[in-house]
């Protein structure tokens, strides 16, 4: 999930890896040593651990945008065996998000889509 797939298709290099995985996993994750972001749960309402430039959520949600693990096989693109979520639904969340760095993806994405049409 996130800009991963950015760097899959050479428009930026990503910075991080986000992940979104079962609530299970999570827990698990959680108990094995990785770091819970509390700030992140304050700014944005839901869960985030960390380790080194890995981020693992439970869900993909903010705002108005809900992102179900059962929605995600919908709205995802395979890449070398990598699933990816969508362009058109990183388009969708950066423009809930809108801080200054997802205007900079917005503006990447709708410039690519443009000459990929």
């Amino acid at each position: 999930m996130g800009s991963g797939i950015l760097d899959a298709l050479a428009i930026r290099d990503a910075e991080d890896i986000d992940l979104v995985v079962s609530e299970s996993i999570f827990e698990n994750l959680r108990s094995s040593g990785w770091q819970e972001d509390r700030e992140f749960l304050k700014k944005y309402g839901r869960r985030c651990l960390k380790m080194g430039n890995i981020e693992v959520y439970d869900n993909f949600n903010i705002g108005d945008y809900n992102l179900s693990l059962a929605d995600i096989p919908f709205k995802t693109l395979s890449i070398r065996g990598v699933t990816f979520m969508s362009l058109e639904e990183l388009l969708k969340f950066k423009r809930i998000l809108n801080r200054e760095k997802d205007q900079r993806d917005i503006e990447l994405i709708e410039n690519y889509l443009k000459v990929i049409e």
